[in-house]
């Protein structure tokens, strides 16, 4: 089960990235460093549609799939049922912002669901930590790396420090590191195990 997660992990940022790096490079005037990702999928956007369907809703599926798989093969339904909700609340920060009129319901549904996902992925890890079920040292350095991004995303906003941009590419950061570190560590754990005739 954990080759699986960690299949579903890597792929969820695999595609993410190329979906970036598509959409980015189509979308006219798009600003790799200065613009907010979620300018992608915005209202009036020649290519949103596409880019809220696979870059938010279907890697969003993936890293809930991820998220259940990995907490069930640890054996923990509590850390299964909150990433699962993270990569759905993920899914839905694919509701499109309204660039025009930033007070805007959508925008605000928007916004809301990122703090969402956000509270969905402290949870979890915090659960994870309560357990002392990350007993790799790599998943622990990208544990807290994972929680410094994502708490110093939320302040550098809340006190306009860091732009929308900038808070949202530190965010996706801590995520993404946290879940490659451990897809890569079970899919090593794994091959040993195959090495000795052991299937996990």
């Amino acid at each position: 089960m954990q080759k699986l997660s960690a299949i579903m992990g890597l792929s969820a940022i695999a595609l993410f990235l190329v979906s970036l790096v598509s959409f980015g490079g189509l979308t006219p005037g798009f600003d790799f460093v200065n613009d907010a990702i979620s300018l992608l999928g915005a209202i009036g956007q020649p290519y949103a549609r596409a880019w809220n369907l696979i870059g938010f809703g279907l890697v969003g599926c993936l890293l809930s799939g991820f998220g259940v798989v990995y907490g069930l093969s640890i054996k923990d339904l509590t850390v299964s049922l909150l990433l699962g909700l993270f990569g759905l609340a993920f899914a839905c920060i694919s509701i499109p912002v309204q660039l025009d009129y930033p007070a805007a319901q959508q925008t605000r549904i928007h916004i809301a669901i990122v703090c969402v996902c956000m509270g969905f992925w402290c949870l979890s890890l915090a659960r994870l930590q309560a357990k002392s079920a990350m007993n790799n040292t790599l998943i622990k350095y990208a544990t807290v790396t994972s929680i410094v991004s994502i708490v110093l995303s939320g302040i550098g906003q809340a006190i306009d420090i860091l732009s929308i941009a900038h808070f949202q590419r530190l965010f996706f950061c801590g995520i993404f590191f946290w879940i490659a570190s451990v897809s890569i560590s079970n899919l090593k754990r794994h091959r040993r195990l195959s090495n000795i005739g052991i299937e996990k």
